[in-house]
């Protein structure tokens, strides 16, 4: 089954880890540290030797580095 980027992202809802960068609007770089550290989960889906992420698992990102963004400005307001 050959299935193009653009039909995996509209109709399957799957993002590779450079997509789901751009989609938070991070770094991959960011991203790919992030996993190996283990403050974000890999992405689960597997579509022949490639992993995606399914797009709830994008705002479930989403939401992670909000919050750490929130956190990293209320920690340089307080000094620390």
């Amino acid at each position: 089954m050959n299935v193009t980027a653009a039909e995996r992202r509209e109709k399957l809802n799957l993002f590779n880890v450079a997509e789901a960068a751009r989609w938070l609007d991070l770094s991959g770089l960011r991203i790919y540290r992030d996993i190996r550290a283990g403050y974000i989960p890999k992405p689960k889906v597997q579509l022949g030797k490639r992993h995606y992420y399914r797009e709830s698992e994008l705002q479930n990102l989403n939401n992670y580095y909000r919050r750490e963004s929130k956190n990293e400005h209320e920690n340089k307001k307080n000094g620390n």
